[in-house]
């Protein structure tokens, strides 16, 4: 018999405990008699989940650097099943991260437990073989981006469009304060996103650290990190490097949009970039073997969720071999142009009508409340 009062919850990377516990939150205030736990970060802990496996053990891109967390991977899975056959939660709330949660959901299936999977895994972008798995394990899928619901409606999947967790996320913050603290002169300011994981950390900062070299006496640096370790790491590449959060970066794009600049790592980040107005560029690289399998899978143009969004080009991309010095260089220098950012931010504006309005994370809530209620 189920527990009606437990939900299992798994978000395996930094913006899925995010997303996740939004959510959370949001069931919370509906019916505080709920308890929730399983695998997530520091924002899901916060919001009052019983972690029994950490975000940052879990986070990995890549084929090659898959070996490198393996191991947390399979005890999650293995705990996972074994909590899942012995608690019987009421719902199973999977976000993101499908490497781990495709199988979760599985698991959960077969105990019995209900799936609500939020952020649908990318396979618009990559060969859709795993597609099944969506349609026989899946009770409602909660799609962030608009063309995902047609997309796997057409395929079976029973999706709904709830508009994208980032909207939610922006506070309003005091301009003057925000710039005397992270902007002290009159420079502008180049914020520098190398990545959350630790193979991106690797392959991204030695160039990144170089290209920093050659612009620090023109812009104001500053390494947007998500964690000590990761900040630590980029003091070692940059010495005297100076790491902020990734939402006091975007406080101070949103103040002083017209001298804030970004090279950002592949990934939600350069969403929020483009939300808070800040002209960019992105970049990946990734290891021989993953980019072979990169080049061969994947089935859209771009990889930057603003061009991706709007089906065109908005900021330009340094993947792979592209990512050089001098590349990265002159994308900094390019973005200052007026006109550059004028017509980047124009374009962000589209994003922003397109992803439609706040509160994804009490759409998502109600969707769970529905498969709680049957």
């Amino acid at each position: 018999m189920a527990n009606e009062r437990e939900i299992f919850v798994c978000a395996g990377e930094a913006s899925g405990d995010l997303y996740a516990a939004q959510v959370v939150r949001a069931l919370r205030a509906m019916h505080p008699e709920l308890s929730f736990w399983g695998a997530g970060g520091v924002a899901l802990e916060e919001a009052g989940v019983v972690l029994r496996h950490r975000a940052e053990d879990l986070a990995v891109t890549g084929i090659s650097e898959l070996r490198k967390v393996a191991w947390a991977a399979g005890r999650l899975l293995l705990d996972s099943r074994h909590q899942l056959r012995r608690r019987r939660p009421a719902l199973a709330l999977l976000v993101d991260y499908p490497g781990a949660n495709l199988r979760l959901a599985k698991m959960a299936k077969d105990a019995g437990v209900p799936v609500l999977y939020y952020v649908a895994p990318q396979r618009w972008a990559w060969l859709s073989w795993r597609l099944r798995g969506l349609r026989d394990d899946v009770d409602h899928l909660a799609a962030i981006l608009p063309f995902e619901e047609p997309f796997f409606t057409s395929r079976g999947v029973k999706t709904t469009f709830v508009g994208h967790p980032l909207l939610d996320l922006h506070s309003e913050v005091d301009s003057v304060q925000v710039r005397r603290e992270l902007s002290p002169d009159n420079r502008p300011v180049l914020t520098l996103w190398p990545g959350s994981r630790p193979n991106e950390l690797e392959a991204h900062l030695p160039r990144l650290a170089s290209a920093a070299h050659r612009l620090k006496r023109e812009f104001q640096l500053l390494w947007v990190t998500t964690a000590p370790w990761a900040a630590q790491r980029c003091q070692q590449a940059f010495e005297g490097a100076r790491c902020v959060r990734p939402k006091d970066a975007l406080a101070l794009g949103r103040a002083v949009s017209s001298q804030v600049v970004a090279l950002c790592c592949s990934g939600t980040a350069t969403l929020q970039l483009a939300l808070a107005g800040v002209p960019l560029a992105v970049f990946y690289r990734m290891g021989a073997i993953s980019a072979l399998a990169a080049r061969a899978l994947l089935r859209v143009p771009y990889v930057a969720l603003p061009n991706l969004i709007l089906g065109r080009e908005v900021v330009p991309e340094l993947l792979q071999e592209r990512m050089t010095v001098h590349g990265l260089e002159g994308a900094a220098h390019t973005l200052m142009r007026p006109d550059v950012g004028a017509r980047q931010r124009a374009s962000f504006a589209e994003v922003r009508e397109t992803l439609g309005g706040p509160g994804a994370g009490k759409r998502v809530a109600a969707l769970a409340l529905e498969l709680l209620e049957r």
